[in-house]
């Protein structure tokens, strides 16, 4: 799966900080020579999360924890990528 995680691995900046701090992450952007910046990221609610976010019976706070715990919460992820140049 395509995630914000794993785009940012492209993105040179976070890779030489990863490298700076003796973070494990793979610098794929500079191993690449590749280099994108996540601008935006938005999740596309499933049902009934999404009625309940927009009716109010969930707090974001609850909808941050569950996205993260479970799977079929989010059904997409629209992520806006900026190539650097």
């Amino acid at each position: 799966m395509i995630t914000p995680n794993v785009l940012a691995l492209f993105n040179k900046e976070l890779n030489k900080t990863w490298q700076q701090q003796g973070n494990p992450n793979s610098p794929l952007g500079l191993y690449l020579d590749v280099d994108f910046e996540i601008t935006q990221v938005t999740e596309v609610l499933a049902e009934p999360y999404k009625r309940q976010a927009h009716q109010n019976q969930i707090s974001a706070e609850e909808l941050k924890t569950l996205i993260r715990e479970r799977n079929n919460i989010v059904s997409e992820l629209r992520i806006k990528l900026r190539a650097m140049k």
